[in-house]
């Protein structure tokens, strides 16, 4: 039997909340009523308990349903249960809980067929009818305690909104554009959060002690360098100087107090962590005193921070017990301590790691490591009785191109939940990218239930979203997919990677011709169209990108090259200016920028230039990379970071990429990028490092005599076998920067199994043992491969 809830625009039920109905209970009935008219075109009216009768929908800790015994199980509980003529909403243990309002949240998404796409895009159907199962009941708690997706970049109360009807249960003040965070009223309206205590989820220490304030007092409280023989004011901090800890904690401990008492106030959670994350540094800014590098010996860089984070909490505990503070395993700290130390129970594992494969799931063999260290770190937290925790990545930082990374999503979170780990947070897309709605959609909801189906995921929302053009779209997703199992290229999310892609000749062409086919389905559908049109841009940005590569892989491969670059230029800057148009997360500036970097890639082969040094070997054997072609608009931080810019010079009469000593601002720079003497009392090389399957398998150093100061020079520095087997093969430009070049991927449009590398560099500066009147400097020509 069913029970009939509306029908034709009628219905005779009622909202009822409880007589004095927490906050959260009145947000949930307000959104429960809004969704009903806007999908069957009743406005149900709201009462309170004790002035109900009739047939009513029940909306959280209300009489009725505690009299009947449905109640919440546990915390985010969520319960739907359909009782004689009246429904159930309700969940949680506590008034105020976040079951309750998911309750809603799923009525609405499960039984009236509401998506949210984005914060801007919903998908509401019109009903006309609604009727329940006598014995109708439906419950649910999250896999993950912790649920984190990022929006970025910020977008405010809208963002949080859509958060929250996806069942994400945390915000960030800094990174979600809600100016006092967990702290804000209209937080709380949808269901409170978990949050992180001040002053931030990750690299906290320079956030607590500024450089620029602290340093001139303390400099001690820095790192120590021995080849300088001073404190480094672009270092880390000295973890073993025991008055840097004293105010370490004494800072700490005021924010935790503060928490406390705005918590009981204002009856809002109490953060469930603070972060013990340093600031993003290199290795070469480690503190170099006895002590540090001692225990950095003994112990390794995780055991070092472990360390200092266990001695932290342990002081923390002695007033407050219940608190609990997080370390990032993260960069140099990602290794579990190498002396077994363990950490407090109260000190919980955040696992951050930057260098995995974005494209793949632990269980590939591409991410052996990332596999490795999950499980090495769930054996360290359950010996220990800490929480572990996830910081993942899923995106690239670099220029947008297709990347269907929603593939990974659901054998990736099956293997967090095996593993323990109690909540994750993930770096994602934003809007900039091209299915960054689907890749959320599918991220949410498996972070809840991570025992859904994917592919019937996927299938909901390629048919609610694309509508007529879904088959098409599918298509071509699972056609990216193949490409890339095929050209294996290993993705970092922050490494370069734009013209190193995995796209080839046959994927370009094959998908080009699909989405003109889902073009042509939507026909006059404007909403769609401009949909498939974005899905569109990376792929033609790619064509751009690598134009005169593909191009002639095509006509190697027999295949018709059907590209016009303008025709590219016009779709991509048309699909860039309607989406400036509409109210979306990215800015009109990123987006412009976008657009006049696309529109600057030249379609035309690049200049091949004739080298001495390799005049006897045939130009087929040859491939020259252009290396002003490294730079990408979207990275202005790591540009100024790394001092890294495209430059004319006029020494050549063409652009080319600059590293600038003198310019750039990372922290441990100036210990990479420049070289000392050989006979120098701590000898410094600069150092070009090949890796192959994340293994360092050759490094060429240069002293400083050994630098040439007659113009641009071609420097052999490395080579590679194997290069078709091994995704990850890539040279990085001074062995610890983040300024790397993907071998592999040059091999999708040129294969090659063994070649060497080569680069054409100019040297400038006193820092390089030139002239001192010039920029210490170092000009990138081009990158030259040679294949064996």
């Amino acid at each position: 039997m069913t029970k009939r809830i509306a029908k034709k625009g009628n219905s005779e039920y009622s909202i009822v909340i409880p007589n004095n109905a927490h906050i959260i209970e009145k947000t949930a009935a307000e959104e429960l009523a809004s969704y009903f008219e806007k999908a069957l075109g009743v406005k149900l009216p709201t009462v309170s308990e004790e002035r109900f009768f009739g047939k009513g929908i029940y909306i959280g800790k209300t009489e009725f349903a505690e009299k009947h015994g449905v109640v919440g199980k546990s915390k985010e509980n969520w319960m739907m249960k359909m009782l004689g003529d009246n429904i159930i909403l309700t969940g949680g243990e506590e008034i105020g809980d976040r079951g309750i309002i998911y309750s809603v949240y799923h009525f609405i998404e499960d039984v009236l067929g509401v998506r949210w796409f984005s914060p801007f895009e919903e998908d509401v159907p019109s009903l006309k009818k609604l009727a329940l199962d006598d014995n109708f009941y439906k419950e649910g708690t999250p896999d993950f305690s912790y649920r984190k997706p990022l929006l970025c970049p910020a977008c405010g109360r809208d963002g949080y909104v859509n958060m929250v009807r996806n069942r994400i249960n945390s915000v960030s003040a800094i990174d979600d554009g809600i100016e006092n965070g967990a702290r804000d009223e209209f937080v709380r309206r949808y269901g409170d959060v978990m949050h992180v205590g001040r002053p931030h989820h990750v690299h906290v220490f320079g956030k607590l002690f500024p450089r620029e304030e602290y340093f001139e007092k303390h400099p001690e409280w820095w790192a120590w360098n021995k080849v300088n023989k001073k404190y480094m004011v672009k270092g880390h901090n000295c973890l073993k100087n025991e008055e840097f800890f004293d105010a370490f904690v004494k800072k700490l401990l005021s924010f935790i107090e503060e928490d406390i008492k705005f918590a009981k106030e204002e009856g809002i959670e109490f953060p469930f962590t603070y972060s013990l994350s340093p600031d993003d540094l290199s290795a070469a800014a480690f503190c170099q005193c006895e002590k540090c590098e001692a225990l950095i010996k003994e112990a390794g860089y995780g055991g070092y921070l472990m360390d200092f984070g266990n001695r932290v909490v342990r002081e923390i505990n002695k007033k407050y017990p219940f608190v609990k503070l997080e370390m990032l395993a993260y960069s140099d700290f990602v290794e579990p301590p190498k002396n077994g130390l363990l950490p407090e129970k109260n000190l919980s594992i955040k696992l951050a790691d930057v260098c995995s494969d974005i494209f793949c799931p632990t269980s590939s063999y591409t991410n052996e490591n990332y596999g490795r260290l999950l499980r090495a770190w769930s054996e360290v937290c359950k010996k220990s009785e800490s929480d572990l925790y996830i910081y993942d990545y899923m995106y690239n930082i670099r220029l947008n191109y297709p990347l269907p990374l929603f593939s990974r999503v659901k054998e990736l979170v099956c293997e967090f939940k095996n593993a323990g780990v109690k909540g994750v947070f993930v770096e994602t897309q934003n809007d900039m990218a091209d299915m960054w709605e689907l890749n959320k959609y599918m991220l949410t909801h498996l972070l809840e239930d991570t025992s859904l189906d994917a592919e019937k995921l996927c299938d909901d929302f390629m048919k609610r979203y694309y509508g007529k053009a879904a088959k098409y779209v599918k298509k071509y997703i699972k056609l990216l997919e193949k490409c890339a199992e095929r050209n294996e290229v290993y993705v970092y999310c922050c490494l370069e990677g734009s013209p190193f892609n995995y796209i080839d000749a046959k994927t370009a062409i094959e998908g080009d011709a699909l989405l003109e086919k889902a073009l042509s389905a939507v026909g006059r559908d404007e909403k769609r169209k401009c949909r498939v049109a974005w899905l569109r841009k990376p792929l033609d940005t790619v064509i751009l990108m690598k134009y005169a590569d593909l191009k002639a892989q095509a006509k190697r491969e027999g295949r018709k090259f059907p590209f016009d670059a303008d025709v590219l230029r016009a779709r991509i800057e048309s699909a860039i200016d309607e989406h400036i148009k509409t109210e979306k997360l990215a800015s009109s500036s990123e987006l412009e920028n976008e657009k006049k970097y696309i529109l600057s890639l030249s379609d035309e082969e690049d200049e091949f230039v004739e080298y001495e040094e390799i005049s006897t070997i045939s130009r087929e054997r040859v491939y020259q990379f252009p290396m002003k072609r490294m730079i990408k608009f979207v990275q202005p931080n790591l540009v100024r970071i790394y001092g890294q810019s495209v430059v004319y010079d006029e020494d050549i009469g063409r652009e080319v990429m600059k590293l600038s000593y003198d310019e750039g601002t990372g922290f441990g720079w100036d210990l990479e990028m420049v070289p000392t003497g050989k006979d120098d009392a701590n000898p410094r090389p600069i150092r070009f490092m090949l890796l192959q399957n994340r293994k360092k398998i050759e490094e060429i150093s240069f002293f400083k005599e050994d630098l040439n100061h007659d113009g641009y020079v071609l420097y052999k520095v490395g080579s590679f076998k194997d290069v078709m087997k091994n995704p990850h093969t890539r040279l990085f430009l001074f062995a610890e920067q983040n300024v790397s070049v993907n071998i592999r991927g040059i091999a999708v449009t040129h294969p090659f199994d063994e070649c060497d590398v080569y680069l054409s560099m100019k040297f400038s500066g006193e820092k390089y043992g030139g002239s001192p009147d010039a920029e210490n400097a170092v000009y990138f020509d081009r990158m030259v491969i040679v294949k064996k």
